[in-house]
């Protein structure tokens, strides 16, 4: 064992785990305003971690991704946050059906909010899709063509 991983610790704790997971969610975040867009990886890299570190805390790639919409929902009030995290639900193309209907509510309460229209009850996510489509062409200038 080197030096280094010897000095390493485990969050052991619930405190020092829910710790880790908001660093997580945190880098997550910041990750995405990096060029490379959207990865685990990224993720990884940006809170100083292993890969494997981060699949300790997070099932898939979209249980991170489904953690940090919660995370944006709960916890912040920016608009161009929101929008950044709506652009990467390309995340949720393996995700399994029970993931997808949690993403496409969370997805319809952070949409209303940047709408300011009331969110859908019904958790449909090919009309969640569509609202992420309208998002991300509002948020970047461009026409949606008809």
């Amino acid at each position: 064992m080197t030096e280094e991983r010897s000095k390493r610790t485990r969050a052991r704790s619930p405190q020092a785990k829910a710790a880790m997971r908001t660093r997580l969610l945190d880098a997550t975040l910041a990750s995405l305003h990096h060029a490379e867009g959207w990865s685990v990886n990224a993720a990884a890299r940006e809170a100083g971690l292993s890969k494997g570190t981060v699949y300790l805390y997070f099932d898939n790639a979209a249980a991170l991704y489904i953690a940090l919409l919660k995370e944006v929902i709960e916890n912040r009030d920016n608009t161009q946050e929101a929008a950044l995290v709506l652009r990467h639900a390309h995340v949720l193309a393996d995700a399994s059906e029970d993931e997808r209907q949690e993403a496409a509510r969370l997805v319809q309460i952070l949409e209303s909010r940047l709408t300011g229209q009331p969110a859908p009850d019904d958790g449909n996510w090919p009309a969640c899709a569509a609202l992420i489509g309208s998002t991300i062409f509002k948020e970047s200038g461009l026409r949606e063509l008809s």
